[in-house]
């Protein structure tokens, strides 16, 4: 079975940035920058104000990772300082420390 994406795009878009449905997929939420028109804005929203400390501490890493791929330097640091400043006590901070991005 294949996804229907225009249903996906038409169902995600839906769902505020907000939402606790984003809390049981984690990589749901950060897959909406590819389906979403306003991808890139939405997954700020859900880094700023959803509240699952778990879920804007996923979003702040993989933000840094894809920085870090498309060798984005400051935004690397930048995620990685929040990451670590104001979600220290949760695993994707953790993780972010042990492989070495600080």
């Amino acid at each position: 079975m294949r996804l229907d994406t225009v249903f996906y795009r038409r169902y995600a878009s839906q769902i505020p940035a907000t939402s606790p449905l984003w809390f049981f997929n984690n990589y749901e939420a950060y897959d909406q920058m590819l389906l979403r028109p306003d991808g890139g804005a939405y997954v700020d929203s859900i880094r700023e104000y959803h509240p699952s400390r778990e879920l804007r501490a996923f979003i702040f890493f993989n933000t840094a990772i894809e920085a870090q791929r498309s060798m984005n330097t400051e935004e690397v640091r930048r995620n990685y300082v929040r990451l670590k400043e104001e979600f220290g006590d949760i695993w994707w901070a953790k993780k972010s420390q042990i492989n070495g991005s600080r």
